[in-house]
């Protein structure tokens, strides 16, 4: 079964990397477990939500002394801000996560906000790949 966490793939010259290979990308993590991350406005980093057996890819930015808690959307494997997907005069849809957010690091997102610093995943923190298990 594909989510969009597996379908989050970056179109660069040297090929196609992984959402897992950014820095700013954190893996599976709750908003308490990052919200110490975030401390000047603008700070930002991608991360998955798990409800149940759903995936959701979210991104978190300072903003202010609140962090917003933006949900990232497919649309025809596209990505777009969740709460944009209605607004027939959007136009910032994007073939991966990483281009979404080289987008908003040159525009302000709805919210007013610019992301300026993205957060970099602990070393500690093992990503997805890193994971096997034998059933």
């Amino acid at each position: 079964r594909r989510t969009a966490i597996t379908q989050a793939t970056t179109g660069d010259e040297g090929g196609r990397r992984q959402l897992e290979d950014e820095k700013w990308y954190h893996g599976i993590r709750t908003r308490d477990d990052i919200a110490p991350l975030l401390r000047d406005s603008g700070d930002f980093l991608v991360r998955a939500s798990e409800e149940g057996n759903v995936y959701t890819l979210v991104l978190n930015v300072k903003n202010g002394n609140e962090i917003d808690n933006l949900t990232l959307s497919l649309l025809d494997g596209r990505f777009v801000l969740h709460y944009l997907l209605n607004d027939k005069s959007n136009k910032a849809i994007f073939d991966s996560v990483s281009h979404l957010i080289r987008y908003y690091r040159r525009h302000r997102l709805p919210n007013g906000i610019r992301l300026v610093h993205g957060v970099n995943r602990p070393p500690w923190l093992l990503r997805h790949s890193a994971i096997s298990y034998d059933p």
